[in-house]
């Protein structure tokens, strides 16, 4: 299990199999010989001399002078430090970058007016596709279907709502019945909700924002989305008229 989380970790900060092996080796040996360290990885001597410039490089391993033929590595301590700087480098870079969205998104949009149906199925894409709903809906995004969808990660999801709130995209929403969903503050939560009849249900959602149209699995992070304006616009038409017949 350590070394597993050891391994993770090296890799977060982009070493390869052979550095996080060489690195490990280094770690559980006393100042092994490159020959040492060759005839234990199973690899020649030369890319293990490239393997520990790139560690020494990247401070993870040192040497005391040129005319020793031994290498020292840096303690597990320096691993935590490194991370914790690119934690927070990446941190700044991000709210960087998300307040130039929109700028990048009309740079983007200007030159792919062009139909697309792209398919999602990690969390890293679901987190995408929550981002979209927020820099690419100008202020608002229809849904139909399961409040499931507010269940699939409930860490993102609580993020999400709070960005959505921050910059004001009102989720109007035609959900199935739900218990959890009514306990929820759907004011608060930017959320005019209607009710479809008890008696129907299901595992999807359809959601519309800007000139998209997002089919979503409920039970999975797994989303179709079409970019194409058209569609987007009669989806919309079609819960505007499902709006006003549950008034009804």
């Amino acid at each position: 299990m350590t070394t597993d989380i050891l391994s993770k970790s090296l890799s977060e900060l982009g070493l390869d199999e052979l550095e996080i092996n060489v690195y490990q080796f280094l770690l559980k040996t006393k100042s092994p010989t490159v020959s040492e360290i060759a005839k234990k990885l199973g690899t020649q001597r030369l890319k293990i001399y490239g393997t520990l410039q790139s560690l020494k490089t990247l401070g993870l391993v040192r040497k005391e002078n040129d005319f020793k033929r031994n290498f020292e590595i840096e303690p597990p301590t320096k691993i935590v430090a490194m991370l914790k700087v690119r934690t927070a480098k990446t941190k700044s870079l991000t709210e960087d970058l998300e307040k130039k969205l929109p700028d990048l998104l009309e740079e983007f949009h200007r030159f792919s007016k062009i139909s697309k149906v792209r398919f999602y199925e990690t969390k890293e894409s679901f987190i995408q596709v929550l981002d979209e709903f927020i820099y690419e809906s100008g202020g608002q995004i229809w849904c139909i279907g399961s409040p499931k969808i507010l269940e699939l990660a409930p860490e993102y999801m609580d993020w999400y709502i709070q960005k959505r709130r921050q910059n004001k995209v009102v989720s109007n929403s035609i959900m199935f019945e739900n218990e959890s969903l009514r306990k929820r503050d759907n004011i608060y939560e930017l959320r005019p909700l209607k009710w479809i009849p008890v008696k129907f249900g299901g595992d999807a959602a359809i959601i519309a924002y800007g000139n998209k149209t997002a089919i979503w699995n409920t039970t999975l992070p797994k989303i179709i989305v079409i970019e194409d304006e058209i569609i987007c616009e009669f989806f919309k038409t079609i819960f505007d008229l499902l709006w006003q017949k549950l008034d009804e």
